[in-house]
């Protein structure tokens, strides 16, 4: 199956043709919305569009609230909504006291017991391209504030994947 995807070259989103099980040269950088290629290949794809709390792609539509987590993911080609209705992308912070085996034992009670880590410190639309969109959310948590951690949520151009990078810098004990 030959791959198209969008890379990072240089601080800019490209598009990528490969074919399977091969090799191609990059194309000098035509635009940043070019869908078309030198092999006569025109990605079927929408560019990303962003508004103050969604991004689209023609295959999915992301939204966000105020504080920063995801709380709809619809997927356009099924028409249906992805997340259970009330339900939001978060992270849980969750006290790590098993009965035995610190650090080896997860009980079953521990994941329920945690909270959701919030609000966040910050919220941005880091990038808004027509080949890329990524939204960085940065919360502070634990004793002091000393830990951190910040989500990047990436969507892509013809892309039927919301990516999520997790950057973090975990000071805390007996916690998961």
């Amino acid at each position: 199956v030959p791959r198209d995807e969008v890379i990072v070259i240089g601080g800019q989103p490209r598009r990528a043709v490969v074919p399977a099980f091969g090799i191609a040269a990059l194309a000098p950088s035509a635009g940043a919305g070019d869908d078309d290629h030198a092999d006569g290949h025109h990605a079927q794809s929408h560019g990303v569009v962003t508004t103050d709390h969604t991004m689209a792609n023609g295959r999915l539509v992301v939204s966000w609230d105020l504080d920063g987590r995801i709380t709809s993911i619809i997927d356009m080609h099924r028409g249906r909504q992805v997340l259970p209705t009330g339900e939001a992308i978060t992270l849980r912070l969750a006290a790590d006291h098993p009965v035995a085996y610190d650090a080896w034992d997860v009980e079953q009670w521990t994941v329920a017991g945690g909270a959701a880590l919030g609000p966040a410190d910050s919220v941005e639309l880091v990038r808004s391209h027509p080949l890329m969109a990524e939204l960085a959310v940065t919360y502070r948590f634990g004793r002091h504030g000393a830990s951190q951690v910040t989500l990047t949520y990436r969507l892509t151009a013809g892309s039927a994947r919301l990516d999520i990078d997790v950057d973090l810098h975990w000071h805390e004990r007996e916690q998961l």
